[in-house]
C-alpha cells in the first residue's frame, strides 16, 4: 500500500513538472501558472524600471521583458489578495468580502477609465493582472501593521510611501501597455485612489 502511495506521488510530480509522457504537457502549463513569469513580474513591481520594462524578453538574469508585462497572469494576483486576506487575519480582521469588494469595483471602474483614454485599449483580464500583482506593497504594509501601529505617525509615514510605490508601479505598467507616456502622471490618480482603499482597509 505504502508503495502505491509512493507510485502514486511519483507520478503526479512528474505531471505537474512535464517529466511525464512525451506530448504530455504540464498542468500547471496548462493552467497559465508559469512561475518564472510570477517572479519577473514580482521583482517588476518590487523595483519598476522602465529600462527593464521595455526589455523583449527575459534573460538568463530573470529581467522582466514585453511578454511578462502583457502576460494576462491571475496566479500571481490571486497569492497576494489571499496573502493580505491571511495577514489581516492574524490582527484579528476578517476582511475577506471588503478585499473582494473593493478590488472587483476598482478593477471595473480603471479598466473603464483606462479605455477612455487610450486608443489602444486594455482588457480586463491584463488590467486585473496588473492590478493584483501590484497589490505587493499593500500585503508588506499589511505585514508592518503587526508589530507597528499604523494609525499614528508610523502609519503617516509609511501608508503614503505604500501607496505611491503600489501606484507607480501600477501606472507604469499601464503606460507600457497602452503606450501612453504622455499621460502616465494623468493614470497614476485613478490607480492611487484604488490602492488607498485597500491602504485603509489594512490600517483600520
Amino acid at each position: 500500500m505504502r508503495k502505491r502511495n509512493l507510485s502514486a506521488s511519483w507520478k503526479l510530480s512528474q505531471t505537474l513538472l512535464g517529466e511525464g509522457e512525451e506530448d504530455e504537457p504540464p498542468i500547471l502549463e496548462e493552467l497559465g501558472i508559469n512561475f518564472s513569469h510570477i517572479v519577473s513580474k514580482t521583482r517588476a513591481v518590487l523595483w519598476p524600471r522602465r529600462s527593464k520594462l521595455d526589455q523583449e524578453a527575459t534573460d538568463s538574469a530573470g529581467r522582466c521583458g514585453r511578454h511578462v508585462i502583457d502576460d494576462s497572469d491571475f496566479a500571481g494576483p490571486l497569492i497576494f489578495c489571499f496573502a493580505l486576506a491571511a495577514v489581516l487575519l492574524l490582527k484579528g480582521k476578517v476582511q475577506f468580502s471588503y478585499i473582494y469588494v473593493v478590488f472587483v469595483t476598482g478593477l471595473l471602474a480603471l479598466w473603464a477609465v483606462l479605455n477612455l483614454m487610450s486608443m489602444k485599449g486594455i482588457d480586463i483580464y491584463r488590467t486585473a493582472s496588473v492590478l493584483g500583482y501590484c497589490l505587493l506593497p499593500i500585503v508588506l504594509l499589511a505585514a508592518l501593521s503587526l508589530p507597528l501601529d499604523l494609525t499614528g505617525a508610523w502609519g503617516a509615514l509609511f501608508v503614503p510611501l505604500t501607496v505611491f510605490w503600489c501606484s507607480n508601479a501600477a501606472a507604469l505598467f499601464f503606460v507600457i501597455i497602452l503606450q501612453a507616456d504622455d499621460q502616465r502622471w494623468l493614470l497614476l490618480y485613478p490607480v492611487m485612489l484604488f490602492y488607498t482603499g485597500f491602504a485603509l482597509i489594512t490600517i483600520f
